[in-house]
Formats: C-alpha cells, structure tokens, sequence
C-alpha cells in the first residue's frame, strides 16, 4: 500500500478484444507500481456486434474512441494518486493503429507503445488501392464514401505529430494480419524520439516483447519492470 504517485497506464485492445480482455496484463503491469485503466472501444460495447461496418458509423465511433482516450487522461492525471507527468499508453493492434491517432493529438501521454499496428483502417482494409477484409463486398459507391470519410482521420497522417512523446513500435515479421510493408510505413511514418523492434513472430507477439516493453515504459514513465509479473 504505497503512497505514489504512481505511473498511469492506459491499455487498448484490438479489433476483437474489450477492456475485459485485457484485465489480465492490466494486472501484470499493476506491480510495477502504476494505475492501469482498460477501455472498451465502441463497437466492443454492444455485445455480438461487428466491430467495422463500413459506415459513416465507423468515423463516428473513431472519433468517440478519441474523446473517451482523452477523457481516460482525464481521468488519470486528476487522479490523486498518479503523477499527470508520467503518463503510458500500450495498444495492441487495432489498439496500436488508434494510439497513432491519438498520439498526434494527445500530448500529456508521454511514452505511446503500439504493438503490432499498421496505418489505420483504410490501410487495412485495402491492398494496393484494392478492397479486401470484407470491404470489397460492398459497392464501389459505398466504398468510395467510406473512404472519404475514414481517409482525413487516417492514424499515418498524425503519428508523426506525436513529438514530444515517445513511440515504441513492435511488430512481427511473420503477421498475416499487418504486413511488413505496412508496418514499415507506419514505424516510417512515426516522429522522433521513436523506438522500432522486430520479432521473429506472427500477430500474437511472444513474451519477450511485453518484457521489451515494460522495460521501455520504465525508462519512460519511472515503473519497476523488476516486479512485471507474466500471467502464464
């Protein structure tokens, strides 16, 4: 039962995850001496729901996720207990991809990990100016509206307006779901001070990246990997 201040540490899941998913690592990280709070995206708040529709509703709720990120700084640095100056934000995935996002536009977060990102959801759901993931199923005239919308809201164009906060990136070498050429791009795309780690893995990185990363954040926000307890 310390007194702090701690650090504060918001974590992001991916396209499938919730803020439920992510207790577990949430309590991993606690012993390094931080509050950690977990959100649930929009599309992850109504139960059996597809999280993209390719709708203007998927801009809507983009830009939702950003107001309630910025709220849970909020949150974090009104907190007695948590020091407003050492602030982490870890997002794995879709997670990774909207920390870009926010990191251009959210500067009391200092250090920004993104684990296993690419550009946004226009890179993703396009190949090479190609639909695929689904996109391509709906109408050209959809697409094209769906594209209008999603585009200026695109994480690539405001990751690098994340100076002065810190970018980690890690990314896998064997991902199905984020290829090296877009990994590249979006690491390429990052602002300095940035970090960039390989891992001889496919999308689910190994425990040697959250070690990675806990270390980072130690070094960026003062927490204590020593104490980083792995759930098995």
């Amino acid at each position: 039962d310390e007194p702090g201040p701690f650090a504060g540490i918001i974590l992001m899941h991916g396209s499938s995850g919730s803020r439920e998913s992510l207790l577990p690592l949430a309590e991993d990280i606690v012993h390094t001496g931080a509050v950690v709070l977990t959100i649930s995206g929009p599309a992850a708040r109504t139960p059996g729901r597809t999280w993209i529709t390719f709708t203007a509703r998927d801009r809507d709720e983009q830009i939702q996720l950003m107001i309630d990120l910025r709220r849970a700084v909020d949150l974090l640095t009104q907190h007695e207990k948590v020091d407003p100056a050492r602030i982490g934000y870890v997002g794995y995935s879709y997670g990774a991809a909207m920390g870009g996002l926010l990191a251009g536009i959210e500067h009391r977060i200092t250090a920004y990990g993104l684990m296993v990102g690419d550009g946004g959801l226009v890179n993703h759901f396009t190949d090479g100016d190609q639909p695929v993931g689904g996109f391509e199923t709906i109408s050209s005239a959809s697409r094209g509206a769906w594209l209008t919308a999603m585009e200026p809201i695109e994480p690539i164009y405001y990751v690098g307006h994340a100076a002065p906060s810190s970018l980690f990136f890690q990314n896998g070498r064997y991902d199905a779901s984020v290829s090296e050429e877009d990994a590249l791009a979006y690491q390429e795309a990052g602002s300095e001070p940035k970090r960039i780690q390989w891992y001889e893995s496919g999308h689910g990185l190994p425990t040697e990246a959250y070690m990675d990363m806990v270390n980072w954040l130690g070094e960026q926000i003062g927490i204590d990997p020593s104490q980083f307890r792995i759930s098995s």
